[in-house]
């Protein structure tokens, strides 16, 4: 059945990685990093089944060879910890055909293209491509991988930009760069940090008895870098999650589909569930293989890693609140359906008895009781 799962992550050289050697992964291709001169050959691969790049309008021609794409990240990004790229492994339908598959892969990378983002993207499976896998080894997913730059026609663009805090005669504040404060004229004046650690312009200092440049702090203007894109936001991400729930979705009900995935976890949809644990690709074909001998020794397979394990235990709770479920259901109908039988019996029997009419009895007053004028009780 269809899942939904989207996971991204920053490839940094703090944590010994490269973006040739990411590259080289996805694409099953042979790179060479020229910043360390370390080749990553990957080409032995058989689980690519296809790879591409997608560039953004403006975006240099050169960079639809991976390797000059990715050799060129290296060098703009200089820092020892340096944040090179971004990557996301996505899984795709597997109620898809091969084609639809990539159709939709395709489009989605075209989609961060569209936003600037220069995307090497590849489709693995280890599967036979057809809509069902009878071998049930196929494991269709998509990876992505972006610098964390944007880009014009002569290449990368910086990550942040230094503006200088500036303020009108109104009060209003905002950030520019210095060619922005040149074509803003007078109106808009630099702050500058004075005495007490107030943020005044020259203006305002001289309003406040304070002069103009022996009682600054500093003789720097204020400045703030700002992001030039908003990539690294958290509304941002959610975005791309919630696009590619959207897309899937469209895709298989395209294709005649009935399953749909939903991003949201258990909790945000109401879901009294505990969520399964990410095996992740190496604890998977550990229990493959477990799986596989079992089969072949004609033994009941069991879990062999702990993760595998908790999600058993996790399934078998998760079965028992689902009979609990049904069972209290069960019994909440049959007496809805008791009281409304009843009700209805109830009814009839209303509609149907005769009202036999009320017998007078004549007035008797209770012996040795005084019977007052009026021929009720005496008080």
């Amino acid at each position: 059945m269809a899942i939904y799962h989207f996971h991204g992550k920053v490839i940094s050289r703090s944590s010994g990685r490269t973006s040739v050697a990411a590259a080289a992964y996805i694409s099953g291709t042979r790179l060479t990093c020229e910043r360390d001169g370390r080749v990553h050959d990957y080409s032995h691969r058989t689980d690519v089944v296809h790879s591409e790049i997608a560039l953004p309008e403006g975006a240099p021609d050169r960079w639809l060879d991976r390797s000059t794409l990715w050799n060129e990240v290296e060098a703009t990004e200089r820092g020892c910890k340096a944040q090179l790229c971004r990557s996301f492994d996505v899984a795709l339908p597997r109620e898809l055909t091969r084609a639809e598959q990539l159709g939709l892969a395709r489009a989605y990378a075209k989609s961060f293209a569209e936003e600037g983002m220069v995307t090497d993207w590849a489709v693995h499976d280890k599967g036979d491509g057809n809509r069902q896998h009878d071998k049930g080894d196929g494991n269709p997913h998509l990876h992505l991988q972006m610098p964390m730059r944007a880009c014009d026609r002569d290449g990368f663009l910086p990550k942040c930009k230094s503006c200088y805090v500036v303020r009108n005669a109104s009060g209003e504040e905002r950030e520019a760069t210095a060619a922005e404060v040149k074509e803003l004229g007078g109106q808009w004046e630099k702050v500058f940090t004075y005495r007490g650690n107030r943020r005044l312009t020259k203006t305002e200092a001289e309003a406040a008895d304070l002069h103009p440049t022996r009682d600054r702090k500093s003789s720097s203007p204020v400045k703030r870098k700002i992001r030039t894109t908003d990539w690294d936001s958290p509304e941002t991400y959610e975005s791309w999650r919630k696009r590619w729930e959207d897309m899937a979705n469209e895709a298989l009900a395209a294709h005649g589909s009935d399953e749909r995935i939903d991003r949201r976890s258990y909790a945000e949809r109401g879901i009294d569930l505990l969520p399964t644990v990410h095996l992740g690709p190496d604890v998977a074909a550990i229990e493959r293989a477990a799986r596989e001998e079992a089969k072949a020794c004609g033994e009941e397979y069991a879990p062999v890693t702990e993760r595998a394990r908790e999600n058993e235990r996790r399934r078998k709770i998760n079965e028992l609140i689902l009979e609990l479920v049904r069972i209290m259901t069960e019994m909440i109908r049959t007496r809805l359906e008791h009281a409304r039988t009843l009700e209805g019996k109830r009814r009839a029997q209303r509609a149907t008895a005769r009202r036999r009419p009320r017998r007078k009895v004549p007035y008797a007053p209770q012996r040795g009781r005084k019977v007052s004028p009026r021929g009720g009780y005496g008080r």
